[in-house]
């Protein structure tokens, strides 16, 4: 990925290229000042603006009015968190660890379920708005190391606002 910043006047472009197609970001140099610890090389972020062709340099340009760094959005629009538990003869002490885990990040928007795998069983447990969590991306990688991959699961709801 290659990231080029132009300056004219009073905007900045920053063009991201990776080869397969190339984006052009404008931001007027307030903007640009705001968001540029955010515009660089192998960050993941989410633009809004105005999205429009641009004949004369043949590719996409964004008028950006902000930008937000992905872990700000996941934790925004995250509506539910479904964690897959199966204690393989842990039980009680993966329930201690998932407890101390989950306590202070509590005081979120995002509930939490339980989906407790058994092996004469399955269950799917609400934890209830005293539980909520804001799914931040230490949770998160809390949660996936205590649990492993694919046992953390988000679902998002599509009408919350972002920026």
């Amino acid at each position: 990925m290659i990231v080029d910043v132009k300056r004219r006047g009073n905007r900045v472009s920053v063009i991201l290229d990776d080869d397969t197609g190339r984006m052009e970001i404008s931001l007027f140099s307030e903007a640009f000042q705001e968001f540029r610890h955010l515009l660089v090389k192998d960050e993941i972020v989410v633009i809004s603006g105005g999205l429009r062709y641009d004949e004369f340099i043949g590719s996409w340009t964004i008028n950006a009015k902000n930008v937000l760094h992905i872990d700000r959005v996941i934790e925004s629009r995250a509506k539910s968190m479904i964690l897959s538990l199966a204690p393989n003869g842990q039980g009680e002490q993966l329930l201690v660890k998932l407890h101390d885990l989950l306590l202070p990040f509590r005081e979120g928007s995002c509930d939490v379920s339980v989906r407790y795998v058994g092996d004469s069983a399955t269950a799917r447990l609400s934890l209830g708005p005293e539980w909520a969590v804001r799914p931040s991306r230490e949770l998160r990688d809390k949660l996936t190391e205590l649990l492993g991959n694919n046992n953390v699961r988000l679902l998002y709801a599509p009408g919350r606002e972002i920026m």
